[in-house]
Protein backbone atom coordinates (compact mmCIF):
# COMPACT_ATOMS: atom_id res chain seq x y z
CA UNK A 1 0.00 0.00 0.00
CA UNK A 2 2.72 2.54 0.19
CA UNK A 3 4.47 1.92 -2.77
CA UNK A 4 0.75 2.16 -4.48
CA UNK A 5 0.36 5.39 -3.29
CA UNK A 6 3.50 6.76 -3.67
CA UNK A 7 3.92 5.85 -7.20
CA UNK A 8 0.23 6.65 -7.98
CA UNK A 9 0.82 10.15 -6.58
CA UNK A 10 4.40 10.51 -8.32
CA UNK A 11 2.59 9.12 -11.90
CA UNK A 12 -0.46 11.80 -11.46
CA UNK A 13 2.05 14.51 -10.61
CA UNK A 14 4.41 13.66 -13.59
CA UNK A 15 1.50 13.32 -16.23
CA UNK A 16 0.11 16.87 -14.79
CA UNK A 17 3.38 18.72 -14.87
CA UNK A 18 4.34 16.78 -18.51
CA UNK A 19 1.38 18.45 -19.84
CA UNK A 20 1.28 21.19 -18.55
CA UNK A 21 5.29 21.67 -19.50
CA UNK A 22 4.24 20.81 -23.33
CA UNK A 23 1.89 24.12 -22.99
CA UNK A 24 4.63 26.37 -21.65
CA UNK A 25 7.94 24.90 -23.26
CA UNK A 26 9.66 24.19 -20.13
CA UNK A 27 10.15 21.03 -19.08
CA UNK A 28 12.90 21.77 -16.11
CA UNK A 29 9.91 21.66 -13.26
CA UNK A 30 8.83 18.53 -14.31
CA UNK A 31 11.08 16.24 -12.02
CA UNK A 32 10.37 18.78 -9.09
CA UNK A 33 6.77 18.32 -9.32
CA UNK A 34 7.02 14.61 -9.62
CA UNK A 35 9.22 13.72 -6.65
CA UNK A 36 6.75 16.65 -4.51
CA UNK A 37 4.23 14.35 -5.86
CA UNK A 38 5.52 11.27 -4.74
CA UNK A 39 6.00 13.12 -0.99
CA UNK A 40 2.41 14.18 -0.76
CA UNK A 41 1.75 10.84 -1.96
CA UNK A 42 3.24 9.69 0.94
CA UNK A 43 1.26 11.58 3.77
CA UNK A 44 -1.85 10.63 1.91
CA UNK A 45 -0.65 6.88 2.33
CA UNK A 46 -0.32 7.86 6.04
CA UNK A 47 -3.72 9.40 6.15
CA UNK A 48 -5.50 6.88 4.81
CA UNK A 49 -3.62 3.70 6.42
CA UNK A 50 -4.33 5.68 10.09
CA UNK A 51 -8.19 5.80 8.91
CA UNK A 52 -8.74 2.39 8.08
CA UNK A 53 -6.64 0.74 11.12
CA UNK A 54 -8.31 2.90 13.59
CA UNK A 55 -11.92 1.81 12.09
CA UNK A 56 -10.79 -1.80 11.64
CA UNK A 57 -8.94 -2.38 14.60
CA UNK A 58 -9.79 0.55 17.10
CA UNK A 59 -6.18 1.25 17.10
CA UNK A 60 -4.31 3.81 14.41
CA UNK A 61 -0.82 2.31 15.13
CA UNK A 62 -1.95 -1.14 14.51
CA UNK A 63 -1.34 -1.49 10.63
CA UNK A 64 2.00 0.76 11.06
CA UNK A 65 3.17 -1.87 13.50
CA UNK A 66 1.95 -4.99 11.00
CA UNK A 67 4.14 -3.61 7.75
CA UNK A 68 6.77 -2.40 9.94
CA UNK A 69 7.22 -6.48 11.17
CA UNK A 70 6.55 -6.92 7.92
CA UNK A 71 9.36 -5.30 6.38
CA UNK A 72 11.86 -6.68 9.11
CA UNK A 73 10.75 -10.34 7.91
CA UNK A 74 11.10 -9.66 4.53
CA UNK A 75 14.69 -8.12 4.53
CA UNK A 76 16.01 -10.53 7.30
Amino acid sequence: MPFVCIIAGAILGYSFQKKKSEQEQNTTKIYVVTAISAIVGFFVYAIVATIVSRALFGDANYIFQVINDFWKEAVR
